[in-house]
């Protein structure tokens, strides 16, 4: 008799790990763990070995029961719960709804995107062309916007950026134009304003979604905006590996005033402590939002600032100092080694072949200088 027990419990120990032989992938927020395991293709020869390949399949989390079976080559999030992009053998995309365990979207598509806003963007290639045409379904699988054209990308607040026939506009979901398709380049709306040009050979402005220039075409080039603010450029120079370019780089906010002259070789948008780190022939500096230099242009480099408002500069012989929001410096530029720790809440320094460690709110310090080779933190 237990003999018999014994072998059953084998028997399903090994049918176990036979539905369960496969690695973890991703476990998602809405129940749903992608898996994959490595499968064999092709059988090996003579002169070449077998192949083998991953191939992707969804489980519930909990359960780790199997949803989707583990036979395509890929499956990802559609960042809609439940929803998820697959990709089969062939290289097709399609829709899978997790929790109807069926798919939406049968893998009919060359590419599909996550979705934004409720849509997903697809695209399929041309018979016989590279070429591509666009559109977009939402959650349903529904083509609220018919592939009819050769570009469609996210831009906010409802809309998209679509190009038909070699021009660029806007169209909103229920695929009404709302911008004229009759730009040169793709662009986005940030901040309530877009950069757009007609050709090849004018200036970009910005326009609302009125389609009205609130900021003049003037400049040769011109970003999106992020944060209020925008980059963008006035000359061009002639660059014998590109021909004539962009040149230096100005900043400008919503009311198109010009906060920083177009002087720089970089402008950094992204500075949490609402200053711009740039850069002009390899040095840095940081000016802050009235276009007033806050630390002169003259460093090797600038850490961007933590959230404890400092920020870590390093002369041109390679010391490195911290510097507060204002440019000011709390550490003298004299440390042959600065970083933060891990979690940002302890900084690291040494001089003098010592160690000290601070808090990084307020630069207390937590431990004196000592002579450790290195600090773990």
């Amino acid at each position: 008799m237990k003999i018999v027990l014994i072998l059953i419990l084998l028997l399903a120990s090994i049918f176990s790990f036979a539905q369960n032989d496969y690695k973890i992938g991703y476990e998602n927020k809405d129940g749903y763990t992608s898996v994959y395991k490595s499968v064999k293709i092709s059988e090996g020869s003579y002169y070449a070995s077998a192949k083998y390949e991953d191939r992707f399949g969804l489980i519930e989390t909990k359960t780790r029961q199997t949803v989707l079976p583990l036979q395509y080559q890929n499956v990802y999030t559609s960042l809609e719960d439940g929803l998820y992009i697959v990709k089969d053998t062939l290289g097709k995309y399609g829709l899978f709804n997790a929790k109807t365990k069926t798919f939406t979207v049968d893998p009919i598509y060359h590419q599909m995107d996550a979705f934004y806003e409720g849509v997903a963007t697809v695209r399929n290639q041309v018979p016989s062309t590279f070429d591509y045409i666009s559109g977009a379904i939402d959650k349903s699988g529904k083509l609220v916007i018919p592939m009819e054209y050769e570009f469609v990308s996210y831009s906010s607040d409802g809309l998209l950026n679509v190009k038909k026939d070699g021009k660029f506009g806007f169209i909103d979901k229920q695929n009404k134009i709302v911008i004229p398709i009759i730009y040169h380049q793709p662009s986005n709306f940030r901040n309530g304003l877009a950069p757009v040009t007609l050709s090849d050979s004018t200036d970009y402005g910005y326009i609302n979604k009125e389609n009205v220039f609130v900021i003049p075409a003037q400049y040769v080039y011109a970003n999106d905006f992020y944060g209020g603010y925008a980059t963008i450029y006035k000359a061009k120079s002639y660059n014998r590996n590109s021909g004539n370019i962009a040149d230096k780089i100005g900043l400008i906010n919503t009311s198109g005033k010009m906060i920083i002259d177009p002087v720089y070789d970089h402008i950094g948008l992204k500075s949490k402590a609402g200053s711009f780190i740039v850069t002009q022939k390899n040095k840095y500096g940081i000016v802050d939002t009235t276009g007033k230099i806050i630390l002169p242009v003259i460093y090797k480099k600038v850490d961007d600032f933590t959230d404890n408002g400092y920020a870590i500069v390093q002369e041109v012989v390679g010391t490195k100092g911290l510097i507060d929001n204002k440019g000011t410096f709390v550490l003298k530029p004299d440390y042959m080694e600065l970083y933060n720790s891990y979690n940002s809440d302890k900084l690291i320094a040494k001089k003098d072949g010592k160690y000290t460690v601070f808090n990084n709110k307020d630069l207390k310090i937590l431990i004196q200088p000592d002579t450790a080779k290195t600090v773990l933190v």
